[in-house]
């Protein structure tokens, strides 16, 4: 079980990043949006649309009022986590003009801590 749901949690990353990564370059490449709004706007519709993909296909099972809210604190905190690696490599460290590098290393460490946390206190 918690295998099949590792496996299906990464899937439902991989969409989640293909989504963010996506509006990410057309944000700041083709609308030359700075690089932080435009993170902060990919990762919004990623959430969205994560939650949903996780609920059903990752854990099965429908979500309710009670869990939503305890998701939305896991990812704020995971979302603090991947943002300020981001934020940090784009301002301070290496990677300000590859904006897509940096939003990979934030999403891993996200990543980590939404599994880990939304299995044991959401789903």
């Amino acid at each position: 079980m918690l295998l099949r749901q590792i496996n299906r949690f990464l899937h439902v990353g991989a969409v989640g990043f293909s989504i963010d990564a996506g509006m990410l370059w057309l944000l700041v490449h083709q609308l030359a949006v700075d690089v932080i709004v435009g993170r902060a706007i990919s990762f919004l519709v990623t959430i969205i649309v994560t939650f949903a993909l996780n609920a059903r296909y990752t854990f099965a099972v429908h979500v309710k009022l009670a869990s939503l809210s305890r998701y939305a604190v896991i990812q704020a905190l995971g979302g603090v986590l991947n943002f300020s690696l981001y934020s940090y490599l784009v301002t301070l460290g290496p990677l300000h003009q590859r904006p897509l590098v940096a939003l990979t290393c934030g999403a891993a460490l996200g990543s980590l801590h939404n599994f880990l946390m939304m299995r044991r206190f959401v789903f």
